[in-house]
């Protein structure tokens, strides 16, 4: 019998709402071949838990399923017991995350081709916070 990996001796937990990290303002950018950089998408930081429930987060644990329902239900594909932070965005025709259009989506912000153009909203992903260690 193949010996048990250290993850799969783990105790098994409940997916649940993790806090996102906030960026730390800075004046100057970090110097050297350490650090990565990433394009900032402009749009709303949502963290997806499929637990009990599937449940889209907010930053703030706002419950973001009504105001997202396509990107809540397609969590609903995730294996169970999975968290993934990540960003709401939507994309202007040159496919360039737009914040207005988030807003648009939102109800927050009228927009002026909202009848002309459908507006989708995307979720990408930064991170898995917990998933099974069969599925990984």
């Amino acid at each position: 019998m193949p010996s048990r990996t250290a993850l799969e001796t783990r105790s098994k937990r409940q997916a649940e709402y993790i806090e996102p990290m906030d960026c730390a303002p800075v004046s100057k950018l970090p110097d050297g071949s350490q650090w990565v950089f990433e394009i900032k998408l402009d749009g709303y930081r949502a963290i997806g838990v499929k637990g009990r429930e599937t449940i889209l987060y907010s930053r703030k644990h706002k419950n973001f399923n009504k105001r997202f329902p396509r990107i809540a239900e397609a969590l609903g594909d995730l294996p169970a017991d999975t968290v993934i932070d990540g960003e709401v965005v939507a994309l202007d025709e040159s496919g360039r995350p737009d914040f207005h259009r988030v807003q648009h989506l939102l109800g927050e912000t009228p927009h002026a081709n909202a009848r002309v153009h459908r507006i989708d909203d995307i979720f990408v992903p930064f991170s898995v916070g917990a998933t099974p260690a069969s599925a990984v």
